[in-house]
């Protein structure tokens, strides 16, 4: 029996694995992303509630473009420190800013959310 076929099988399997990891790694939000601190004795600038219906929310829907903690991604802003209110930040999700669409899906309850988690980053 010829060995050569099963190596080249496994070895395409093996790279496709690593391929998969890779790109994996490359899109999680989670990576690189330094936590700020506001003063010398390290505490998170940011403490989010565990189970917190709104962390879902931002990591299902705005996560990607705007980074795991808000801290920008690319092109797209930083939403660390932006001095806006709740009704602003649930006018810009409803009706969109510059090149960021208009998310209509959202129901008052989970905007309001959304909006307090945004302002406290």
């Amino acid at each position: 029996m010829d060995k050569k076929p099963l190596i080249y099988f496994f070895s395409l399997l093996i790279i496709a694995a690593l391929v998969i990891v890779w790109a994996q790694y490359k899109s999680d939000p989670f990576t690189k992303v330094e936590i700020h601190t506001h003063n010398q004795q390290q505490k998170p600038a940011f403490n989010a509630k565990p189970n917190d219906p709104a962390i879902e929310l931002f990591t299902n829907n705005c996560a990607r473009c705007h980074g795991g903690f808000g801290e920008g991604k690319g092109t797209n802003p930083s939403l660390q420190n932006n001095g806006l209110g709740v009704d602003e930040i649930i006018h810009i999700i409803t009706n969109g800013r510059g090149s960021m669409p208009s998310f209509i899906r959202f129901s008052q309850a989970e905007l309001q959310k959304l909006a307090e988690l945004v302002q406290r980053f």
